[in-house]
């Protein structure tokens, strides 16, 4: 009796609209930061188990993979709680429990960050899951939350073991300082929720972001004193405890929003400044007295106290420069004004600590100015001479220092051997398959003499006629005390030419920068393994 259109314009005239339906989760946004936290953590906990935990953990994760793969998505989960809990059996009953000597309160402990550890792989992989997230979306929200939050304890507490175990008690307190604030950084921070809602916020309170700043300023000092308190009176253990103090504290206060618990407002940012100047001195204290004084204290030159006051002038005034650009606590037009002057008076106090000769002054002063001028301009010019001016510096170092020791490598001199090195880092890639060969032939060589002077009484003709980043080897065969200084000379040059080729402004810059690095960073690989394989052949 009514025609279809009548139909459909009484439906468009009559019916309520549709409801708007929810968008869908765009998925979990911080597998990266978990994966950081979690995944070196469950491999530290398999591998201080023996084997059994790696191994149902192992069989396990293929299990779910193939049934994941064959869209079986609810076998999939269980399968992957069922792994997580015969684990954690597999950790209980293992021999770190009741084959060791640890006592009841530690094991019990242990056994707690291990079911923790493994609790919040069993949330990350159920937020995986694309039917979780659209069915149960209140409670992927809160799966999220406590994944964010409870990833950064357990992570410290696990990391922490492990570094302890492969470090050493000496060493492991200093290496936990870079990765607890590098933990704070992922995790401790207020994140944007990806699953939940929009409209809600972001996450973090008050006192979840002060427990968590608490532990990165106190558990590596506090390891510290308690592997070090038969002995802790000592000025040495003071100067670390200082330096252990300072930096997390320096660290976390240089974070954009690093004391985001503390609110906002212009007494937070004086108190972030102040917090950022006294770490910062303290600091340096530290690594003054603990490294420079206490280490290399024969390069200075200069008398006490006079040393120690070139020392400190040159390492605050250019730290406390470096630290004022990187917050950007100065205005541009005062530090601008600021910049030559206060490096150049540090690199003058420095070089005079070094004892650098009058006819070498200029040198360093000049790389002062020249990296203060580049840092204004980006031009080319001043990059060369901040080049320029520490290459000079540096050689007159190793020159004054090193090169009249008399080591001596099969009847040749080690300078002899150093300045083969030199020469043949000359790239000649047409040449690359002959300089392979050449080095293979010295290679049989040493093995058939088994000895080192015929080793490199071979190479060294070689390495006069087929110059090559290979014969970089050479340098590292007398002395082992010389192989530490080569690399961070390496390292501070890659670093120079890297550093310079990405803030350049121009593309030619960046490119040369970048590229400069890149070669030499492939030269000291090739090199490295040329050695290796020389050592293997000794």
């Amino acid at each position: 009796m009514f025609g279809a259109g009548s139909l459909a314009a009484a439906g468009r005239g009559s019916l309520p609209p549709l409801p708007s339906t929810p968008p869908k989760p765009i998925g979990f946004a911080y597998n990266e930061r978990v994966a950081a936290a979690l995944l070196p953590s469950l491999i530290i906990l398999a591998g201080f188990d023996g084997g059994s935990m790696a191994s149902i953990l192992m069989v396990g994760g293929m299990a779910v993979y193939i049934l994941d793969t064959l869209r079986q998505k609810e076998m999939a989960f269980g399968v992957a709680w069922a792994t997580l809990g015969l684990a954690l059996l597999a950790a209980a009953s293992g021999k770190l429990f009741l084959a060791s000597e640890m006592p009841g309160i530690l094991a019990a402990l242990v056994l707690l960050i291990t079911a923790a550890c493994l609790a919040l792989t069993g949330l990350w992989i159920s937020i995986q899951f694309r039917w979780i997230q659209l069915q149960y979306p209140v409670v992927v929200a809160g799966f999220e939350k406590t994944l964010i939050g409870g990833s950064f304890p357990v992570a410290a507490a696990v990391q922490s073991w492990a570094l302890t175990v492969a470090a050493g008690v000496d060493a492991a307190p200093f290496l936990l300082v870079a990765l607890l604030c590098t933990l704070y950084h992922l995790l401790a921070l207020p994140l944007e929720p990806s699953l939940a809602p929009r409209g809600r916020g972001g996450w973090g309170e008050p006192g979840e972001g002060a427990a968590a700043f608490f532990l990165v300023a106190t558990l590596p000092a506090g390891m510290y004193a308690v592997a070090e308190a038969a002995d802790l009176a000592h000025w040495v253990h003071a100067w670390s405890l200082l330096l252990l103090a300072s930096l997390p504290l320096l660290a976390v206060a240089c974070m954009p929003r690093g004391l985001w618990w503390l609110g906002a407002g212009e007494r937070v940012r004086r108190l972030r400044a102040g917090l950022l100047l006294a770490s910062l001195a303290a600091a340096l204290a530290g690594l003054e007295a603990r490294v420079v004084f206490r280490s290399y204290a024969q390069y200075l030159r200069l008398p006490p106290p006079w040393s120690y006051l070139a020392v400190t002038v040159a390492v605050y005034g250019a730290a406390a420069l470096l630290l004022l650009h990187a917050v950007g606590a100065l205005e541009p037009e005062v530090e601008r004004a600021m910049a030559g002057p206060v490096l150049v008076v540090g690199a003058a106090v420095g070089a005079l600590a070094l004892g650098l000769p009058l006819w070498v002054m200029p040198a360093p002063l000049a790389a002062a100015a020249g990296l203060a001028g580049w840092a204004e301009t980006r031009r080319a010019g001043d990059y060369g001479v901040f080049v320029l001016g520490t290459l000079l510096a540096a050689a007159w170092f190793l020159h004054h220092h090193f090169w009249f020791l008399e080591v001596r490598v099969a009847g040749y001199a080690l300078r002899t051997l150093s300045a083969l090195a030199a020469k043949a880092c000359q790239p000649r890639p047409s040449q690359r398959r002959a300089r392979r060969k050449a080095l293979r032939a010295a290679v049989r060589l040493s093995a058939r003499a088994q000895k080192r002077r015929y080793c490199t009484q071979a190479s060294v003709p070689w390495a006069w006629s087929r110059p090559s980043p290979l014969a970089w080897a050479l340098a590292g065969l007398g002395s082992e005390k010389a192989q530490p200084l080569g690399r961070a000379a390496l390292a501070a040059l890659l670093g120079l030419c890297l550093g310079g080729g990405l803030l350049a402004r121009s593309g030619e810059l960046k490119a040369l920068g970048a590229g400069t690095a890149v070669v030499l960073g492939l030269q000291a690989a090739e090199a490295s393994r040329a050695r290796a394989a020389l050592h293997a052949a000794i």
